[in-house]
């Protein structure tokens, strides 16, 4: 095994001495507090007909929720701010519940995690919503849009934890975070779009459409990711590549957070640059604009469906001059 990938196994520092010897990330907070139940129904993890059903959703909302506070700590922001806009003045609204938002740095964050064999899954939908974002005229300016991608060590998280007490969960993620990689929506893109030896494309009944990241290019990509970018057919001279580590003393409640590895990954131009690229790539791509003109008109649909249900509710409606990102 090449050496770099020890981690997969091994422990998080594992083979990447570069990233265990670089300079920590400054959080910006040290202390998170994950809400618990009552201690008497913290064996119930699955409130809701949903999550009974359904139990590896109870799960996927409560591990979720554990990294969408941990990003929320490092570079600060609000988790799940929900927002309804009405870019055109023509009554259609789109809701936005980005899982963090800085409303002062037009920041919007999505948290992803995963086990330790697992991929990400890009929803078709979902990157339709965050190109509509990026490319149209919701915000001041365009929004600079984020995915940080977790990795825990563990497999089996349904069966492991579905008789157990949160706190249980809260602390198995605390000392078994592997690694996180924070991609920006430009990068994630381009691995959506283009198929290579990391993704594969799925369009079937089951589950929604949706391009994977497979999990043997995101541990690549933390291991080499010059190297992993250009397999992928992406220039890295295109993005600002820096190895970090999370800090030492971090908490979630009572539980240390061993410190991980971070890749961070950025835009070198602008958003609006990034804007316009965009645009100019989904128009030159037949079968991308023509994907996205299918779920426009499926959203729009739906909207107009939520909106006759909900009509006696009030609604947020922002201006775009009033968005407050």
């Amino acid at each position: 095994m090449d050496p770099r990938f020890k981690f997969i196994r091994g422990s998080s520092f594992q083979g990447l001495s570069d990233y265990e010897e670089s300079n920590p990330i400054r959080a910006k907070k040290r202390k998170i507090k994950y809400p618990f139940q009552k201690p008497a129904e913290q064996i119930d993890l699955f409130l809701g007909k949903v999550c009974i059903e359904h139990p590896e959703y109870g799960l996927r909302v409560r591990s979720g929720h554990f990294y969408e506070l941990l990003s929320q700590s490092l570079w600060g922001g609000k988790v799940k701010s929900l927002y309804q806009v009405d870019c055109n003045n023509n009554g259609n609204l789109i809701d936005t519940e980005p899982d963090v938002s800085n409303l002062n740095k037009y920041l919007i964050r999505e948290v992803k995690s995963m086990d330790s064999r697992g991929i990400v899954k890009l929803n078709d939908y979902q990157i339709f919503k965050y190109y509509v974002l990026q490319t149209r005229d919701f915000f001041k300016k365009s929004p600079t849009i984020v995915f940080d991608i977790y990795r825990y060590g563990f497999s089996g998280i349904q069966s492991k934890y579905n008789l157990k007490k949160l706190d249980e969960l809260v602390n198995d993620l605390s000392t078994n975070t592997k690694f996180m990689i924070s991609l920006p929506f430009s990068l994630i893109f381009q691995i959506y779009k283009n198929g290579n030896q990391f993704t594969s494309r799925y369009e079937g009944e089951a589950t929604p459409a949706h391009t994977r990241f497979l999990s043997k290019g995101i541990n690549e990509l933390l291991a080499y990711p010059d190297h992993t970018l250009e397999k992928m057919k992406i220039n890295p001279k295109d993005y600002l590549i820096e190895k970090r580590k999370s800090p030492k003393r971090i908490y979630m409640n009572e539980s240390k957070i061993n410190p991980f590895p971070i890749l961070l990954i950025k835009d070198k131009f602008s958003q609006e640059h990034i804007k316009d690229n965009l645009e100019k790539e989904v128009q030159s791509n037949k079968i991308l604009s023509e994907r996205f003109r299918l779920l426009e008109v499926e959203y729009q649909s739906d909207e107009d469906l939520k909106r006759e249900v909900n009509s006696n509710q009030e609604h947020l409606i922002l201006p775009t001059e009033e968005i407050p990102f």
